[in-house]
């Protein structure tokens, strides 16, 4: 009974919060950090991917009857194309190496995450 008094008074509520950061607070601060930055560097990777790995057309100009103009944007002289795809084993090498840096990402951020004192 005098452990319910206690709660009630404004100590006994401050240390229960003490004893509940001391269980489960460094698991709510590894997914207040780790799920965020999961979230945004997933968004960010995405936008690096598609600037940089997707070849895309832009429409320059239509014509009077129906003619259309395209440039094909994101090559680079580098980039010899293979002739079916339009794609080049360097473009290749990059989406590769963008996907191998999105897992490292991904990695970090479970560790981040899922592992229990780091120290």
């Amino acid at each position: 009974m005098e452990v319910n008094k206690f709660s009630d008074t404004k100590v006994g509520m401050f240390v229960m919060v003490l004893i509940g950061w001391n269980y489960i607070g460094h698991d709510l601060l590894q997914a207040a950090i780790g799920v965020p930055l999961l979230f945004i560097g997933t968004i960010y990777f995405m936008f690096v991917f598609y600037r940089n790995c997707v070849v895309r057309r832009v429409l320059l100009k239509t014509g009077g009857k129906g003619e259309k103009e395209w440039v094909v944007v994101n090559t680079s002289k580098d980039y010899v194309s293979d002739g079916r795809t339009g794609t080049s084993s360097m473009l290749a090498y990059a989406r590769w190496n963008h996907a191998a840096a999105y897992f490292v990402f991904v990695g970090i951020c479970a560790i981040i995450i899922l592992v229990r004192n780091l120290s």
